[in-house]
């Protein structure tokens, strides 16, 4: 049987055994077995513990290495790649505006809506980004000022376009009229506002065309609608046959009531047509 320790010093235990009516035997220790025993003890478990914890970390990734894992995950890198190269190339866009000197050219590239502002301060453009601004003192066209009549629920426009130049030429282009108000807004012609094949809500390439020598004269019926006054405001955008804008001008309306025309008037006003169409066309046959 176990029966009792002692110590002799410090450093050693001593450990006597009784067995039956036979002689006691007893065994001595040095302590630092016991403590050296407790470290090997110790990092016995610790090395237990990190072993089993990297072999968990790589049991894990080795069931992420499948053919699908990683096929997704060089996806998600192409991805980032491709972001990443097109947030260099704006940057490197933007940089190359910043540091190019300002353009002294008379014509400025700007995106108009039917209310003439700036694509800046509207949620779509009015005209494709191609329009180019002609500087209006070079304009060879000029307007006159327009009269604006009420018949049967509809304004009736009407005003002549001149060719100023006295170089003997002409002038061809395509005319659109925008008349709006407060909640109306029409276009003419009708088939240059948002076509089909078009990005943007104005198509000059759909717009009345014309070929300019002297005279001519524009004509536009805008309705129906309930009052007169429903329509405040009239944009003549002229453009010439390669997309420039030659006029941009924004007229008041004051719609008045038709009256009868003199009989010597409207015979007048043909005659003017018909000239107006032979010079612009001299072949023709009257």
């Amino acid at each position: 049987m176990r029966k009792q320790s002692k110590t002799q010093n410090s450093d050693q235990l001593t450990l006597m055994v009784f067995q039956g009516n036979l002689a006691s035997k007893s065994f001595t220790i040095p302590l630092r077995w016991i403590s050296q025993a407790g470290w090997m003890i110790g990092l016995a478990i610790f090395a237990v513990i990190v072993s089993t914890f990297f072999a968990l970390k790589y049991y894990r990734v080795a069931l992420q290495s499948t053919p699908e894992h990683t096929l997704e995950l060089e996806k998600k890198l192409s991805e980032i790649k491709t972001i990443n190269e097109t947030l260099q190339a704006k940057l490197s866009h933007k940089e190359s505006l910043m540091s190019s000197p300002p353009s002294t050219d008379v014509k400025e590239t700007v995106t108009l809506s039917p209310s003439g502002t700036r694509k800046e301060d509207f949620l779509f453009h009015g005209l494709p980004e191609t329009v180019k601004l002609e500087n209006a003192s070079l304009s060879k066209i000029k307007l006159t000022q327009p009269t604006f009549k009420w018949k049967n629920g509809k304004v009736q426009v009407k005003f002549f376009i001149k060719y100023t130049a006295k170089d003997g030429g002409s002038q061809a282009g395509r005319i659109i009229l925008i008349a709006r108000g407060n909640e109306q807004l029409f276009v003419y012609p009708s088939s240059a506002m948002n076509p089909p094949s078009s990005q943007t809500l104005l198509s000059p390439l759909e717009g009345e065309s014309f070929s300019l020598r002297r005279v001519r004269e524009v004509k536009a019926l805008f309705g129906p609608i309930q009052q007169r006054n429903d329509i405040r405001h009239l944009d003549i955008l002229i453009f010439d046959s390669k997309g420039n804008l030659l006029i941009k001008d924004a007229k008041p309306v004051r719609v008045v009531s038709a009256k009868p025309v003199p009989q010597s008037l409207i015979e007048e006003e043909k005659k003017n047509e018909i000239e107006a169409s032979k010079e612009a066309d001299p072949g023709a046959n009257p």
